[in-house]
């Protein structure tokens, strides 16, 4: 697109037009003036710029020791944020390690709490179960007592048939307590 808006002729036409292939020979210039010219050039597009020593102004100067103070202090600005930013990194990964730290700790305390309170349960379940035994165990002496008197007696009481029953309901609870177990 040119300037203008305008679409560009095409580059191969205009090469074409501005110099066309026509052969003509001169004598005054030949291919070696064109070789010896392409070798000056190409030299001197090589060489390397000398300065001379003392040529600069005291202006100049100036202006490269600022440039190199502002050099300077864009260097420490930028080793500073990197510092900065290595710190922020570090605090963030110390933070995410100390919430890992109490989180895996709390879970210690909550594992340690079931397993007390499993414990408790067993304790309490083996408690239970003893009390019941030792229960099962007066009531059956009384029976035993009583059926001795009733046995001096004669006969079974009624009440000694309600003990007996319930004696054997406790044996039943007892075996299921058991089974369940």
């Amino acid at each position: 697109m040119s300037v203008s808006g305008a679409p560009l002729p095409n580059a191969r036409l205009l090469s074409r037009t501005f110099f066309p292939d026509r052969d003509y020979e001169n004598q005054e210039w030949t291919l070696i003036a064109m070789l010896w010219g392409q070798m000056a050039s190409h030299d001197l597009a090589l060489v390397p710029m000398v300065q001379i020593v003392g040529a600069k102004n005291k202006e100049q100067d100036r202006v490269e020791a600022k440039s190199k103070r502002q050099d300077q202090v864009e260097a420490k600005s930028k080793r500073q944020n990197r510092v900065e930013a290595k710190s922020k990194e570090q605090d963030r990964v110390e933070a995410k390690s100390k919430r890992q730290y109490q989180v895996e700790a709390k879970s210690k305390i909550q594992d340690q709490v079931e397993a007390k309170n499993k414990e408790q349960d067993r304790v309490e379940a083996k408690s239970k179960r003893q009390y019941q035994v030792e229960a099962k165990s007066k009531i059956q002496d009384r029976v035993e007592a009583k059926s001795k008197i009733h046995d001096r007696s004669g006969g079974k009481s009624k009440r000694q048939d309600r003990v007996e029953a319930k004696s054997k309901r406790q044996d039943r609870v007892e075996a299921k307590g058991k089974i369940q177990d």
